[in-house]
């Protein structure tokens, strides 16, 4: 399985991208800013 990293600060956006990478099979890491961002990377 795949890990994606996914920068998102809107709640909606970041479901959409939840949704459709699951259902991709990927494995999803997701950060809110870019802070976070690079300590899941």
């Amino acid at each position: 399985m795949k890990k994606v990293l996914v920068i998102e600060d809107n709640a909606a956006n970041m479901t959409l991208f939840r949704i459709l990478l699951h259902l991709g099979k990927f494995n999803l890491l997701e950060a809110d800013d870019a802070k976070s961002g690079v300590y899941l990377s």
